[in-house]
């Protein structure tokens, strides 16, 4: 997606969370650990990303963060940060690169330090539905789940204002803001518990790719 102050407001709100529910016992903090921002170049419900694009969000990416990183804001930039470009639409791919290329050299519980993936209620609902696992069944969605959770993988999910609006008793329409947690009643607890839902006190920002991408579309038009 288009990188925006979302994504950074979603990372900062992660680390604070994480501290409530993770308490790190290491010298370091959550804060002083390292967030990737990951462009996944191929994806399971969207087109690839041809190079020109992908040049250009890693451009915008480091500007916002030299220009965020210059000013006494109010959305500071993560001290250790990286981009990941990869070819893994799927997250046991994503674990695997990782695990293999990049978090190789730090410390963790015996020796595989744990990696929460934060991500938004739209990724979380796309995880939770058996149509993107073998047989589209649900056990099997269970069990990729659980192996996940057996190599130190856990996820951290921001929510968002729904598309439509609902009606109120006057009948006018507001927007519902949708955390997930609703996502994980049914789910057995040992796959429930992989997910850290942020309430909307700890992280809300109502901008949307999707609506940013429609934008850039349209002031491309002649």
């Amino acid at each position: 997606n288009p990188v925006h102050v979302g994504h950074l407001a979603l990372a900062n709100a992660s680390i604070k969370t994480l501290e409530k529910h993770e308490p790190y016992v290491h010298p370091r903090k959550h804060n002083d650990k390292p967030i990737f921002f990951e462009l996944s170049l191929t994806n399971a419900d969207k087109p690839s990303i041809d190079p020109k694009t992908v040049a250009l969000r890693v451009k915008k990416f480091i500007e916002l963060a030299s220009f965020l990183s210059a000013r006494n804001n109010n959305v500071p930039f993560p001290q250790q940060w990286g981009i990941l470009l990869t070819r893994a639409p799927l997250f046991e791919e994503k674990l695997k690169i990782l695990r293999s290329k990049v978090l190789n050299g730090l410390e963790g519980p015996a020796g595989s330090p744990r990696i929460n993936f934060v991500i938004g209620t739209d990724t979380m609902v796309r995880i939770l539905n058996p149509k993107y696992y073998r047989d589209e069944s649900q056990a099997n969605m269970i069990e990729s789940l659980l192996d996940l959770k057996s190599g130190g993988a856990g996820f951290i999910v921001g929510g968002r204002l729904e598309q439509s609006s609902r009606k109120v008793d006057d009948d006018s329409s507001v927007p519902s803001f949708i955390s997930g947690r609703k996502a994980l009643v049914c789910l057995p607890n040992e796959v429930a518990s992989m997910f850290i839902i942020m309430d909307e006190s700890e992280f809300r920002v109502d901008l949307s790719s999707s609506q940013i991408r429609k934008d850039q579309k349209e002031k491309e038009l002649p």
